[in-house]
């Protein structure tokens, strides 16, 4: 797995902050700081969850004009909260994973042969394949309220389903490259299909504004 150090070159690894209770201004600080936890991988998360929240706003507001749409708000702000609730996980899941990667070279141990190493490692991707995943939800479900919701929340979904794509294709970007997957890896073709999921929402979105 290739997970850089999460501090500053010659210093002891830094445990992330913790995200969800901060400021967005907090937050963005926490982001510029000299480590890599957290880092784009949290960035990404909070872009899913917020594009969500749009998406449960625009839902909710196209009440009147679509049958579907107070069901739609709330799968909107359910995958709003899977996607909040990783935020912190996966600074602090890339955070144990480099500092015990550090740990193991340090001590020239093989990671292969560690198996609480490899359960740190995997866990570490394991979290931006779950957000890449919701991000293709979110973008679906964008799609969708822009073809049927409201005239005047078309917009605004469009927008949701564009950076919830966006976010989706970042986690993906994360996932390939921190478990630095094998040609015959079964999750290359997962994140192949997230892909092309994400590919499809943003086109049918983009198409309800042609």
């Amino acid at each position: 797995m290739t997970i850089p150090p999460s501090h500053p070159a010659g210093g002891a690894p830094t445990a992330p902050e913790g995200a969800l209770g901060q400021s967005v201004a907090g937050f963005l600080e926490d982001l510029g700081e000299e480590r890599q936890a957290p880092g784009s991988g949290s960035a990404a998360a909070a872009a899913i969850a917020m594009a969500a929240a749009v998406v449960a706003m625009a839902a909710r507001a196209s009440r009147e004009a679509w049958a579907l749409g107070a069901g739609s708000a709330g799968q909107a702000e359910a995958l709003k909260v899977r996607a909040a609730s990783l935020v912190e996980e996966d600074a602090s899941a890339y955070f144990e994973a480099a500092a015990a990667l550090e740990s193991a070279t340090r001590n020239d141990v093989e990671t292969t042969a560690d198996p609480a190493l490899g359960s740190k490692l995997e866990h570490a991707a394991a979290v931006p394949f779950t957000l890449a995943q919701i991000a293709g939800d979110t973008a679906l479900l964008a799609a969708e309220v822009a073809e049927h919701g409201a005239d005047a929340q078309r917009a605004d979904a469009v927008a949701a389903c564009l950076i919830a794509e966006g976010a989706g294709r970042a986690e993906a970007h994360l996932v390939e490259i921190n478990l630095g997957l094998a040609p015959g890896d079964g999750r290359r073709m997962l994140l192949r299909d997230i892909r092309a999921t994400l590919a499809e929402a943003r086109d049918r979105a983009l198409g309800t504004t042609a």
